[in-house]
C-alpha cells in the first residue's frame, strides 16, 4: 500500500500491485492449507464488494454478486483440479467434524473450563514423559479459535471473546465508511477474513 500510493506513475503503481499479488498467490498456492486459499478468495470477494459500495457508491445488483461469486469459484475449481490431493479427500472434513463432536463431549465432561494449554497447536509438541504432568495434558487440536476458547476458557469467556471481536468489527467498519479509502477497507476486510478462516 505504501509503495503503490507513493508512486505517481500509474504504470509503476500497477506493476507493484501485480508483483505483490503474484507473490501472494504463489505462496498460497504452494502452501498446503485450504484455509489460507479459501480465506484469500473470501478476502478478494469482500474487498471488491466493499470498494464498489463504499468508495464508488455503486448499487450492488444481484447480477454483480453472482458474477463475483462465479469468479471466486473459478480458482476453487482450478485448485481442485491441480491440487486434488489437498481438496478432494473427505478425511479432512470428517476429521474436523469428529473434532467438533469431541469438543462437545469434552465440554459436557468439564463444563467449567480445562485451562490454558490444552487445545492449541503447541500441545502437539508435548513430549514430556513425566507421569505427574501427562495425566492432565489433553492433546487435542480443534483447529478452530472459537472452539479452543470455548474449551479452555468456558462459555463465559467465549462470549467475552466474541464481544471483543464484535467491537473491533464495528470500529474498523465505521473507520472504513468514514475514511472511504482503500487502506481502511483493506484492514477491515483482512480482519473479517481472519475471523472467517
Amino acid at each position: 500500500y505504501f509503495l503503490s500510493t507513493n508512486y505517481k506513475n500509474p504504470k509503476t503503481k500497477y506493476i507493484i500491485i501485480w508483483v505483490w499479488t503474484i507473490l501472494v498467490l504463489t505462496s498460497i498456492f504452494f502452501s498446503y492449507t485450504k484455509t489460507s486459499m479459501l480465506g484469500f478468495l473470501f478476502w478478494t470477494v469482500l474487498f471488491i464488494y466493499l470498494v464498489r459500495k463504499i468508495i464508488y457508491k455503486k448499487t450492488i445488483t444481484k447480477r454483480f454478486l453472482i458474477t463475483l461469486w462465479v469468479l471466486a469459484l473459478l480458482p476453487i475449481l482450478y485448485l481442485a483440479t491441480f491440487k486434488r490431493d489437498l481438496f478432494l479427500h473427505p478425511e479432512a472434513v470428517l476429521w474436523r467434524l469428529d473434532n467438533f463432536s469431541e469438543s462437545i463431549d469434552m465440554y459436557y465432561y468439564n463444563p467449567i473450563w480445562y485451562g490454558l494449554w490444552i487445545a492449541w497447536p503447541a500441545t502437539q509438541l508435548w513430549t514430556s514423559s513425566d507421569s505427574t504432568l501427562s495425566y492432565w495434558v489433553v492433546k487435542f487440536l480443534p483447529e478452530n479459535w472459537y472452539i479452543q476458547v470455548f474449551l479452555e476458557q468456558s462459555l463465559l469467556w467465549l462470549w467475552l471473546f466474541l464481544w471483543i471481536l464484535w467491537v473491533m468489527w464495528n470500529y474498523l467498519y465505521k473507520i472504513a465508511i468514514h475514511k472511504k479509502d482503500y487502506l481502511s477497507i483493506w484492514i477491515f476486510v483482512s480482519f473479517v477474513s481472519i475471523l472467517f478462516m
